[in-house]
């Protein structure tokens, strides 16, 4: 990334993907999504370790335990910064809803690693990091 990045509410991070698909893509792709919560924490790295286990929801329907929260030694920002950088310090939106609060969306912060399904009502901003969709093919 080399713009400002842009903070959407969950409905408009899900509305920005079309045109960017639409008008060519980015890298020659054209098939980028709002990600997962089982994807986007799939891009934190802990230089410390982590200091807890946390429940999110799978892609499979069913809940995962993961390794979650950096342990508060880590280095900030939490994610490789040669495969992301200019990262914000910020919660990233994820495409999942939370189950029981619908109104939520799970998020992370890449600043120390927190994966929370309780912090970010769907209305309020916040940024979206884009991944390519999985071809099932």
């Amino acid at each position: 990334c080399t713009d400002d990045a842009i903070r959407y509410s969950w409905d408009a991070a899900q509305e920005a993907v079309a045109p960017l698909n639409r008008n060519g893509g980015y890298g020659g792709y054209t098939d980028w999504i709002v990600p997962h919560i089982q994807d986007l924490s799939s891009l934190i790295v802990c230089s410390a370790g982590t200091q807890s286990r946390d429940a999110i929801p799978a892609k499979g329907g069913f809940d995962i335990v993961i390794d979650a929260d950096c342990a508060k030694t880590s280095v900030s920002p939490t994610l490789d910064p040669l495969v992301f950088p200019n990262t914000a310090d910020f919660f990233y939106l994820s495409a999942s809803s939370v189950l029981h609060w619908h109104d939520n969306a799970w998020v992370v912060s890449f600043n120390n690693g927190t994966i929370s399904d309780y912090l970010y009502n769907k209305t309020d901003q916040a940024y979206v990091r884009g991944v390519r969709a999985v071809s099932t093919d």
